[in-house]
């Protein structure tokens, strides 16, 4: 069976989203264009279609080749990589398919336009973030799991939706402060439920708290 987020109704200026798993993988959907970040620990038959894949880092909770090769077997969709992970996605994806990103690449298609920035992330080598700008112009910035970096100040507009992880806390913290996005949706914290209620109370002293959704994992938000 489908993930629900394949099941919901999306308006011509919407944009559907929903957590794939505990940690930093999310689905994004338009009416007409279907993305995953970070997808692991999910099986490919409840993710009917796919047009693009973006992946922020090697580590294992970011990266699963196997799940990607399916996919992009069945798909042919496009995947943008840090460049580490695109070492082991080189087996797997065709040549044509892989978008090798580094920091300050600007990449368009006709359907999407993609920022990429630097990330910090404990022992990823080259871990990127991505600012994505959907077919219908909606805004989404997602940070892998990295900490707050000078560069996520410098964005060249103020995205709509914003993940970030939230262990520890403070990450997503400094993050949510800096971004300024209109929607703040946080991750990585379902195994560590002190985390996001740590977070919230600091935002809340800040007054963010009124922008954060706090999503379990599989439910739709629709923006």
């Amino acid at each position: 069976m489908a993930l629900r987020v394949w099941e919901t109704k999306v308006g011509r200026g919407e944009v559907a989203v929903s957590l794939l798993n505990e940690y930093s993988g999310v689905v994004i959907r338009t009416s007409s264009l279907h993305m995953l970040i970070n997808p692991t620990f999910i099986d490919v038959e409840k993710i009917p279609r796919v047009d693009y894949i973006f992946i922020t880092s090697e580590h294992e909770r970011h990266l699963d080749t196997e799940l990607i090769e399916e996919i992009v077997s069945r798909d042919d969709c496009y995947v943008f990589s840090d460049p580490t992970s695109a070492e082991y996605l080189r087996r797997i994806v065709p040549a044509e398919m892989l978008r090798i990103c580094e920091p300050r690449d600007n990449i368009e298609f006709s359907d999407i336009l993609v920022e990429v920035y630097g990330g910090r992330e404990g022992s990823a080598r080259t871990p990127v973030t991505y600012f994505i700008t959907t077919d219908n112009d909606r805004k989404i910035y997602h940070v892998g799991n990295s900490e707050y970096t000078v560069e996520m100040s410098c964005l060249r507009e103020r995205p709509e939706l914003l993940f970030c992880p939230v262990a520890p806390y403070i990450y997503g913290v400094e993050i949510a402060r800096n971004v300024e996005a209109d929607v703040i949706i946080p991750y990585n914290w379902l195994r560590k439920r002190n985390e996001i209620e740590k977070f919230c109370k600091i935002l809340e002293k800040i007054g963010l708290d009124d922008k954060v959704k706090i999503l379990d994992v599989g439910e739709v938000y629709v923006w």
